[in-house]
């Protein structure tokens, strides 16, 4: 071989290895480019996710504020002395000092002799 056949021969050679180069080179950067997109979905998917979760228990608190009020209110109503009293009264059946209890049964829907009224 001579000189200007092996300096050809080199040439092409470069230039296979070039041509391969480019392409991978390419290649790799399509690869990273889509992984970067990739990345960048999942985060922007893991995002939403998270501001739904939020937006979920902020309207979790707003129910459990109201109720918490609620209860708060019931509360003070039930330690105010009239409410004692008339729990006293109703549930347990107490009566102030002098005072007479009289029971009276429910109405059976029965009449005189038996018979139903009507």
């Amino acid at each position: 071989m001579t000189g200007s056949a092996q300096a050809l021969k080199k040439k092409m050679h470069r230039q296979i290895f070039h041509r391969w180069g480019r392409r991978f080179a390419r290649g790799l950067v399509l690869f990273l480019f889509s992984m970067m997109v990739v990345s960048f979905a999942r985060a922007g998917w893991d995002l939403w996710k998270l501001r739904q979760e939020e937006m979920k228990l902020s309207r979790s608190i707003t129910v459990l504020e109201a109720q918490n009020s609620d209860l708060r209110e019931q509360i003070a109503r039930m330690q105010e002395d009239a409410y004692i009293e008339k729990a006293a009264r109703e549930q347990l059946g107490l009566v102030k000092p002098g005072e007479i209890l009289y029971y009276v049964p429910p109405d059976s829907g029965e009449g005189k002799g038996g018979k139903p009224n009507p």
